[in-house]
């Protein structure tokens, strides 16, 4: 079958190494493993040479956006985007029209509507996944805009006109469907997954790592990924300065980089636990799994309830016990007390981190028991399959 992947936001790039770029890759990856001719049509590019840098704008944009009210300098945005929909709605047609494929899969996008029209106009199936209530969201964020709702009424049009959505969560096909009145049959949940290929970490490398930091009998609690507010890192911080006094064996690793960073290791240099802590900050992706498996519990501390984590899979891949928040998309994949331990109403990241510091055997026990579910279950190829089934 030949398929053509759309995405029409200017600003998502394939190459780019963050969540959203990883998931791209890897569902047309999946779908070409099943045999399927997939043709990216990016918007944002597809290549690293053309991925834009944060902050690499015109001094004269850069005053601007400083000095121009937040509601003003959004609208103006959200033109621009317009604008840009209705070229990408030629080009669309245009490239579609070539190809002739027998699919569209769109990844949905904040007040756009091209895929949409071309795929009704050749009356092509058509296939969106939106990952997020991307109209709500920008309004939650306090970015509103003259378009917002145009915006929301975009995002009826696009899932009421798809012929299958495909969100990440459980908590998303509720939010959809009530909003806009979409019947739950028509949603697929795919969470996100691993790249088994890439799930590699070396025996002797894992050992070498580890000597250098000098975590030899150490009992590691770890966190990989991206450093925003919404992970919650510092609310890790302040549970392990709880927990270390009275188990000297603890170390902390904190491996990633983001806007956050900083804050945290002054956080750290205040509560006098840089000799405890580790900030590894950017590591290669060819890396990172050499460091998950340092780690003997991998914590998320805090995510929104409708997002998917990534670095969940990457943790259960590699069997490693974890301590993640009782969000819906995390319930969707985790059992707790058999996959992982959940941080709920009734229980802390202090309480649950020390259940595991304490238990050993617990910790074996979880880890291997979700590292079973997810190499069976969520990997790229089979949400692929989930998708096309």
């Amino acid at each position: 079958m030949k398929i053509a992947y759309l995405s029409a936001n200017p600003l998502l790039n394939l190459a780019s190494p963050s969540g959203y770029g990883t998931h791209m890759r890897e569902m047309i990856k999946g779908l070409r493993a099943l045999g399927h001719e997939v043709s990216p049509l990016i918007a944002g590019g597809t290549a690293i040479e053309t991925l834009a840098q944060p902050g690499t704008g015109s001094a004269p944009k850069q005053l601007l956006r400083q000095l121009a009210p937040p509601f003003l300098w959004e609208t103006a945005k959200d033109w621009r985007l317009k604008r840009f929909d209705g070229h990408m709605t030629t080009w669309f047609a245009e490239e579609i029209n070539r190809m002739k494929p027998d699919l569209v899969y769109e990844r949905g996008t904040y007040l756009q509507l091209a895929g949409h029209r071309v795929a009704q106009q050749m009356k092509l199936p058509h296939i969106v996944e939106l990952n997020a209530p991307l109209a709500e969201e920008k309004a939650m964020l306090g970015r509103s805009s003259w378009f917002a709702k145009e915006a929301e009424a975009a995002e009826r049009q696009l899932l009421q006109g798809a012929a299958k959505i495909v969100v990440v969560s459980s908590r998303l096909v509720q939010h959809f469907s009530d909003k806009y009145q979409l019947p739950r049959d028509k949603f697929i949940i795919t969470p996100n997954a691993v790249d088994l290929d890439k799930v590699q970490s070396s025996e002797a490398s894992t050992t070498e790592l580890r000597k250098q930091l000098g975590l030899e009998n150490k009992v590691v609690l770890g966190f990989v990924g991206s450093i925003f507010p919404y992970h919650g890192v510092d609310l890790l911080i302040r549970a392990f300065d709880a927990l270390q006094t009275g188990h000297p064996e603890l170390h902390l690793m904190i491996v990633g980089d983001g806007e956050t960073l900083p804050e945290l290791q002054e956080l750290a240099t205040k509560l006098n636990l840089n000799h405890k802590i580790t900030f590894t900050g950017n590591v290669p992706h060819t890396e990172v799994f050499n460091h998950i498996a340092l780690f003997d519990i991998a914590v998320l501390a805090k995510t929104k309830d409708y997002m998917s984590p990534i670095k969940v899979f990457e943790y259960g891949a590699m069997g490693v016990a974890i301590v993640a928040p009782s969000t819906t998309a995390v319930r969707d994949v985790i059992e707790d007390g058999r996959h992982g331990l959940l941080i709920g109403e009734e229980q802390t990241l202090e309480g649950r981190l020390k259940e595991l510091i304490d238990n050993q055997k617990l910790r074996e026990q979880i880890g291997k028991s979700f590292q079973e579910k997810v190499l069976e279950e969520h990997t790229w190829q089979r949400m692929a399959e989930k998708v096309l089934a």
